[in-house]
């Protein structure tokens, strides 16, 4: 089958490889319908994920249709189509014994150290399969990262939340949006200082700026940009008793500077978030009931040669909203 693979650190072709033929007890064959591109990608292939896994195929946000199963149970049949939760846990860890499998000592995931979506095909434990009916399967592709979105949010108590300002008007500063919408917080303001995505925000809902002195008070700030200078500054945006999440990736040795007494005095959390806890169920509701809007975010549909000429940086067109292979 044809695949994107990375074969070593900073390798990436588009090759034929043989798929396994046989199945394990508890597994599907997965034929590949639509798979997003993430800065995640880039970063594995720049081994910032580690190199253990090479040779692997990348791609973790992606739907499917099932070909095969071998598995006793009916979570999954022939002819279903799915959405894959690429998160592997071990299921003994600290971590996954208090139900934060995300935070598994022992994570692996498809895409990242397993074959993923950026080949015709891919081997998935059915537990990690979700049908899906009446869903555009572009739409579908965007489940993964719209349950990363979830679970930054849930860490947050959003009850008292009546408004929000999002740093940041790329896929996931939009997909934050379009969930604050779906909780019914529809008071959300975007930054960008790039006026084109600022311009997008705007026609998605959001109150759109490009420039901070534009800005007043919020219940909830997040950082999607993940830029240390803006995840610093969050603090002066959030009112008292508010929340911040840093959702967005800051290089590893990045500092910021912080006021703990202002942190004390005006009682305001910080919260961090990393990946999906299971929340693939709940995305796929958020998805049924804001797919027009999600739609507008998939800008680009391309070959998987165009899409690794993408991840090695010799598309004249550069990385776009979100890119889908087809």
């Amino acid at each position: 089958m044809k695949a994107i693979v990375f074969e070593a650190k900073n390798s990436s072709h588009l090759v034929n490889i043989n798929q396994s033929s046989t199945l394990k007890e508890g597994e599907a064959l997965v034929k590949t319908s639509a798979c997003g591109l993430c800065h995640t990608d880039i970063e594995i292939l720049k081994g910032n994920y580690g190199e253990d896994a090479y040779p692997v195929v990348p791609g973790h946000e992606y739907s499917g249709v099932v070909v095969e199963v071998n598995a006793k149970s009916d979570r999954v049949k022939v002819g279903n189509q799915v959405i894959v939760d690429p998160n592997i846990a071990c299921g003994a860890c600290r971590s996954c014994e208090q139900g934060l499998t995300n935070l598994c000592e022992n994570l692996e995931a498809y895409g990242v150290t397993q074959n993923g979506g950026f080949g015709e095909y891919s081997i998935v434990k059915v537990e990690n399969l979700h049908p899906i009916e009446n869903l555009d399967m572009k739409v579908a592709a965007l489940a993964e990262p719209m349950a990363c979105v979830l679970n930054a949010l849930g860490v947050a108590n959003l009850s008292k939340t009546q408004n929000a300002l999002i740093y940041g008007a790329g896929p996931m500063g939009l997909m934050l949006g379009i969930a604050l919408f779906a909780r019914g917080i529809t008071d959300v303001t975007v930054v960008d200082i790039n006026q084109e995505r600022a311009s997008f925000a705007s026609k998605l809902g959001f109150t759109a700026v490009c420039e901070s002195n534009e800005l007043q008070t919020y219940d909830l700030t997040v950082d999607a940009t993940g830029i240390s200078a803006v995840a610093e500054s969050l603090i002066s945006f959030t009112n008292s008793g508010g929340n911040i999440i840093f959702y967005g990736v800051c290089p590893k040795d990045a500092k910021i500077n912080l006021s703990p007494f202002e942190i004390f005095r005006r009682q305001i959390t910080i919260l961090g978030s990393h990946s999906l806890n299971k929340n693939i169920p709940e995305a796929i509701d958020v998805l049924k009931h804001q797919e027009t809007k999600l739609k507008q975010l998939i800008t680009e549909v391309n070959s998987l040669n165009e899409v690794n000429d993408t991840i090695t940086g010799t598309s004249k067109t550069g990385m776009k909203l979100q890119m889908v292979y087809l």
